[in-house]
Order: structure tokens, then C-alpha cells, then sequence
């Protein structure tokens, strides 16, 4: 079988990685041939991806099966005999174009339950819509690799890894940890954030506001270029902390979890469909609220809803999770096991080919 593949695949974004692993997976089990939406210049491309790219360029073949997967509004930018749409998203009200253009496609296929509802509800026909999972490379991301050595200092680790912006939840995260912990105690919080000299004039002034008073320990580090570079980070902490409002799918979570670094998230949205939801540092989500981001998405209410953080119950959270060390090894033991044998990219790929040979 051969399958024409799309996607963002010169780009540092979560898209990009996605796809890229996901059809490089699909290419052991089918013929895939890769053809990228957009081009970067500065962006270099790993050789087995590139070498799939190359090979789309010059032997693609319209009268294929086509998968995209992009933005809802990006689907006309590809053809094929039977054509998949795979969108990833946060928000709970699509916007009218995605909607257009996904009504239009074979089938539209979303990583979760969660979002396959979301899809249900903005009208896209249940006949379309099948649920195909991501997944982690267990290559990189494990509990085996190495350390990173400079966060060798004796201090209990919070890491918060992702694009500063509301959705994600630094603001929170800054309070309930300056807010729970003293300036004096044995704590770091790490963040990586690729976007924070990009910070609107608000945002920086609350970050500025955290950073000038006594607080303890935190670490702002700049962005990695290497994607798989951030697993020996992810290795060095104690928890990930990742209480997102919402998420398309939580790159981040997944591959902490993989690491075997216990995480603190909602159980909402993305990522509730791999969670252990016996984990006692899942936050559950009672109240929603509008979405509202004033960079992202400025027009408050018009996405729809995502999750209302309680910052008293992230307090709870960090605390639990500083005064219960043995038992957050265990925690990020068993994690790790639940991701490496179910959510892989080859999992993830297995479960599409088996989509693809019922076209």
C-alpha cells in the first residue's frame, strides 16, 4: 500500500515533530511517500526523514490515499484519491473554516476521545471521524539515558517544559510555587519556555513580579535545538509540572511519563487519554471557563472553553509531591512501563494501518 503523507515538517513546533515520527513510523509497515507544507531553510532535517522527503518530491502519485496532518484551515493543500485529515487542537469550538474544509474530507481522524467529541460536537459527521493515537519515540525518550550533570545539586526539581502563554499555565505555576514553598527551601523550578523574550508587556511584567521578590529557587533556561536533547532534562527532575487548560495531545507530558518523571497535569483534554488516572497528582477538573489568551487567542469565549486551574489544588499537588519522594519513584516507574508498552509511535502507526487497508 502507498499512502501520500503532508505535514509542517520543517518546523520546531509540536506539529512537526508529530509528523514527522508518525509517518516515519507508517513507513515501516507501508510505502509512504512525504511532502512537507512548509519549508525552513534554518531547520535541519534528520537524514531518514529527509530521505522520505526526497522520495515524496519525485514519486508521489495523486491517485494515492493522502493523509495531512495540519491546521483545519490547511486541508486544501493537499489531494489524493482518499483524502485524511488528522488535526490536533486544544480549543472546544472549531472555527468555521476548519469546519468547512474538514466536512469535505474523507475522514478526519483526532488523537483522543476528547478530541473526537469536540469534532462530534462542531457538526463533523460521526461516519468521518476515527481515533488514531500519537505516541513517544522510546528511543530517546526512556528511564535508561543519561543525566543532564548541571542540575546535580541536591534540589528537589519542579520542570515546566512548553510555550509561555495561559493555556499552559506558568502564571499559576509561579504563584502556588513561590506561594508554597520558602526562599530557603531545598526546591527548584526549571522553566523552558522557546518563546519568553517574546512575552507580551503583561505577561513579563507578572513574570518580573515573581523574580524581583524573595522567591526560591528558579531557573529560566534557554530553548534546545535539538528536540530529543530535552530527555536527559526530563531524566534530571523529580516531576514535571504541567497543569495545561488544555492540550492537543501534551508532547511533553507523554515523554516525561516515558522518562519516568511523574507528572502534574489535568485530567482534561489531550492527554486524558493516556493518564493513569490512579495517580494522585492528577488535578481533576470540576469548572470551565472561556478561552482567552491575549497573543493566542484574543477574542475571549469565540474557541470556546478549557479548563479552570484552582491554584490552592496545585499548591496541593507540588507539596504532595515534595513530601512523597519514594513514592513519586514509583509513580514515575510504573509510568514509564504504562507508556512504553502502549503509546509509542509504532503503536500509534499500527493502529492507522489498520484504518487505512478498510479505504
Amino acid at each position: 500500500m502507498r499512502l501520500n503523507c503532508y505535514g509542517y515538517l520543517y518546523s520546531i513546533r509540536g506539529f512537526a515533530e508529530q509528523s514527522r515520527n508518525f509517518f516515519y513510523s507508517l513507513s515501516k509497515y507501508i510505502d509512504v511517500r512525504m511532502v512537507s507544507l512548509i519549508y525552513n531553510d534554518q531547520e535541519v532535517m534528520p537524514p531518514h526523514i529527509f530521505e522520505l522527503e526526497k522520495k515524496g518530491s519525485f514519486e508521489i502519485d495523486f491517485n494515492d490515499p493522502a493523509l495531512c496532518i495540519a491546521y483545519g484551515n490547511d486541508m486544501q493543500k493537499f489531494c489524493g484519491s482518499h483524502r485524511i485529515g488528522f488535526v490536533v487542537f486544544e480549543n472546544t469550538r472549531l472555527p468555521q473554516d476548519w469546519i468547512w474544509q474538514l466536512k469535505q474530507l474523507h475522514q478526519v481522524w483526532a488523537p483522543s476521545r476528547w478530541a473526537a467529541n469536540v469534532l462530534l460536537e462542531n457538526g463533523i459527521p460521526e461516519a468521518k471521524v476515527r481515533i488514531v493515537p500519537l505516541g513517544v519515540d522510546p528511543h530517546f525518550f526512556n528511564s535508561q539515558g543519561p543525566h543532564y550533570s548541571d542540575f546535580d545539586n541536591g534540589r528537589f526539581k519542579f520542570l515546566m517544559v512548553g510555550k509561555f502563554e495561559k493555556r499552559k499555565s506558568q502564571m499559576e505555576v509561579l504563584e502556588a510555587y513561590c506561594t508554597e514553598f520558602r526562599p530557603d527551601d531545598p526546591v527548584q523550578l526549571v522553566l523552558l519556555c522557546h518563546n519568553i523574550k517574546r512575552l507580551s508587556l503583561n505577561d513579563r511584567a507578572t513574570l518580573n513580579k515573581y523574580l524581583e521578590k524573595p522567591h526560591p529557587d528558579i531557573v529560566i533556561m534557554n530553548p534546545f535545538n535539538d528536540h530529543e536533547a530535552v530527555a536527559p532534562l526530563y531524566r534530571s527532575s523529580n516531576v514535571l509540572i504541567a497543569p495545561s487548560k488544555a492540550e492537543g495531545w501534551g508532547l511533553p507530558i507523554i515523554e516525561a511519563m516515558a522518562c519516568g518523571v511523574p507528572v502534574i497535569t489535568t485530567n482534561y483534554s489531550g492527554q486524558s487519554e493516556y493518564l493513569r488516572h490512579d495517580n494522585p497528582l492528577i488535578i481533576d477538573v470540576n469548572e470551565y471557563e472561556d478561552i482567552y489568551d491575549e497573543t493566542f487567542y484574543p477574542e475571549k469565549g469565540k474557541f470556546g472553553v478549557w479548563a479552570k486551574l484552582e491554584v490552592g489544588e496545585l499548591r496541593k499537588k507540588m507539596r504532595w509531591s515534595f513530601e512523597h519522594q519514594e513514592e513519586l519513584k514509583k509513580i514515575g516507574s510504573e509510568d514509564s512501563l504504562w507508556i512504553q508498552q502502549n503509546w509509542t509511535w509504532d503503536s500509534a502507526a499500527v493502529k492507522a494501518v489498520e484504518l487505512l487497508k478498510k479505504i
